[in-house]
């Protein structure tokens, strides 16, 4: 459809409806720079209020989508997420000395694991092992449920999909609000700097704390969103590496010799570019707008076609589909409206920053530790669940051989008699 009919066209979709996609970076741009009262979320609210609320950041609009970004920046500004790095490295270094040689790992899947301890002790300051199993027992359960489930509701008992998720909602909103009210009763003069201490003490301009309610929706979004995607552009980074071993090999020798900053850093950002986890953004306007020569009313809607952007022969030449980290070295770091992974303009993804670190992180880890081969050489295909893309097989690698880590404990030899 772009090739045919270039940056703006129309597809009219069974559940969806009719979608206006725009694929061409001065049209991005313009959506970009909307006011926020100008324009709604609009469909994506359908399938994601059930899971994180009519209160998340990602269905609020206008005014109060703005009140609510002002309160939750600092928890993502970079010194408050510098901290964090600790902590995945050692939840990371713990996943791999699980790993046996000869095995075949899924490393979306590895990631997954990595990624929810990570984000249910950055936001909670849970350790204790058995509330953490807890939450990752029951937080997948809300991921992985079928769009028509969402969008068809019919609770036919424990058993039947709506109901399972209900249940599991259910489950996961006790334990969120507990933790609330437990963190109240402790106080917040702790020495406590998760996500959770930070959006209790927030306040807005009229000097007003988050209430329950919306903090219980900001921290499943945050738990949901901030945990699936970015493991799942985990996976695409080893897919990609290991079927490009130029790439992975200077990317491993750049490591070994302590310079590999920046190339992870590209790595990372063509990881993005070549396969972008969400390939849309959407835009509702809220009265008529004229875009591309074209007037549009409000209440359609519009998207901002990430992965045709992203691919565009025309502005990554050459071999735009190929991995090619060295796209975005000697100080290149993307086009703002041709780069738009985590979207852009006031509702670009608040967990952009950290995201990146924990891909940087995790990535630097598994390759410091440990030599990946592909299992099958055949490229992974891009599959869709819900919203999002992964790859067909999970990012699937074969471990060839793991180093212990730098924390782990000796063995003694222990003379016989």
């Amino acid at each position: 459809m772009h090739r045919r009919y270039g940056g703006l066209f129309r597809t009219k979709e069974p559940i969806a409806g009719e979608l206006f996609h725009v694929g061409d970076p001065a049209l991005i741009e313009q959506m970009f720079r909307w006011k926020p009262e100008a324009y709604e979320v609009a469909e994506p609210r359908e399938l994601m209020e059930p899971a994180v609320g009519r209160e998340s950041l990602l269905l609020l609009d206008g005014q109060r989508h703005l009140r609510m970004r002002k309160l939750m920046l600092p928890a993502f500004h970079g010194e408050a997420i510098a901290g964090y790095s600790e902590l995945i490295q050692r939840i990371t270094d713990a996943a791999i000395d699980g790993w046996t040689v000869g095995e075949t790992i899924q490393t979306r899947s590895v990631a997954q694991e990595i990624t929810m301890s990570v984000i249910i002790e950055a936001v909670f300051g849970i350790t204790d092992p058995r509330r953490i199993a807890e939450f990752k027992f029951h937080l997948p359960r809300l991921t992985s449920v079928n769009p028509a489930v969402l969008l068809f509701q019919r609770d036919l008992g424990p058993r039947s999909p709506w109901g399972r998720f209900l249940r599991h909602r259910d489950r996961v909103d006790a334990m969120l609000y507990e933790e609330i009210r437990n963190r109240r009763d402790r106080g917040l003069e702790s020495e406590s700097f998760d996500v959770l201490t930070m959006l209790m003490a927030a306040r807005d301009e009229a000097g007003s704390p988050l209430t329950d309610k919306e903090l219980r929706d900001e921290l499943i979004t945050l738990l949901l969103a901030g945990h699936e995607t970015t493991a799942t552009s985990i996976g695409w980074a080893f897919e990609r590496l290991l079927r490009t071993p130029a790439a992975k090999d200077r990317l491993v020798d750049e490591l070994q010799a302590g310079a590999g900053g920046e190339y992870l850093d590209a790595v990372i950002k063509e990881t993005l570019r070549v396969r972008p986890v969400v390939t849309e953004v959407f835009r509702s306007p809220t009265g008529p707008v004229e875009l591309g020569g074209y007037r549009f009313e409000a209440g359609q809607q519009l998207c901002v076609a990430i992965a045709i952007v992203q691919l565009d022969p025309k502005l990554f030449a050459p071999d735009s589909e190929l991995f090619r980290p060295e796209r975005f070295l000697n100080g290149t770091t993307g086009d703002p409206y041709t780069w738009v992974p985590f979207g852009g303009g006031v509702r670009r993804c608040i967990g952009a920053a950290f995201a990146q670190l924990e891909m940087k992180v995790v990535i630097e880890a598994i390759l410091s530790r440990a030599r990946l081969e592909v299992s099958n050489p055949k490229s992974e295909k891009p599959r869709f669940r819900g919203v999002t893309v992964l790859p067909s097989r999970g990012g699937e690698a074969l471990v060839r051989s793991v180093m212990p880590s730098r924390s782990a404990t000796p063995r003694l030899s222990v003379p016989a008699g």
